[in-house]
């Protein structure tokens, strides 16, 4: 029997949750980086990473490298969560800054985190709230055009289009179904 870890880093929980309903589907170990050994992985076939999403940043892909070096015939996969919609051109990006040398071949896929004011850091919920007063200011109607420009994109998702900007809700947040999960 093949033996299997997922190995996650969430700040406010909802990678946390994706690697637990994940590792519980699987019937693998659940392990937080913060707390794990990367040297002691050796013995795993597969390991999957379930990271949340900073600035385009992957959190935890320092453990997973670490880890891939000492487990060198391991499967390895990555899950990313963040709060923006999924979308083709975002896990591109996600995939080409994040996923170099040794990552480079690696499975992504992305799940839609939370997005909940109240439980963000005051750093993360100024930031955030300033990306959404620019988006607001760029999206009101221009005088001369009488019409309304957005340079946030609209993807489709499982569930139709999406506008970026509608993701501000924090009110019951539900995790992706299945079919919402994308692969790049």
């Amino acid at each position: 029997m093949s033996k299997g870890i997922v190995v996650y880093r969430s700040k406010y929980g909802a990678a946390e949750s994706y690697a637990g309903w994940l590792a519980e589907a699987v019937g693998f170990d659940l392990a937080d980086v913060k707390k794990a050994n990367p040297r002691t992985l050796s013995g795993c076939d597969t390991i999957v990473h379930c990271g949340a999403v900073y600035a385009t940043g992957i959190s935890g892909l320092r453990f997973l490298r670490t880890a891939l070096e000492h487990a060198r015939d391991a499967r390895a996969a990555t899950l990313a969560v963040g709060a923006s919609p999924p979308s083709d051109e975002g896990c591109d990006a996600l995939r080409e800054r994040n996923l170099t040398g040794p990552l480079a071949e690696l499975p992504l896929f992305y799940a839609r985190g939370t997005w909940d004011l109240s439980r963000m850091s005051f750093i993360d919920r100024t930031l955030c709230r300033t990306c959404c007063a620019r988006w607001r200011r760029r999206i009101r109607p221009t005088a001369s055009r009488g019409r309304t420009r957005s340079p946030v994109p609209v993807t489709k998702t499982a569930t139709g289009p999406t506008p970026m900007r509608s993701f501000r809700s924090s009110t019951g947040w539900k995790p992706a179904k299945p079919e919402q999960i994308r692969q790049s």
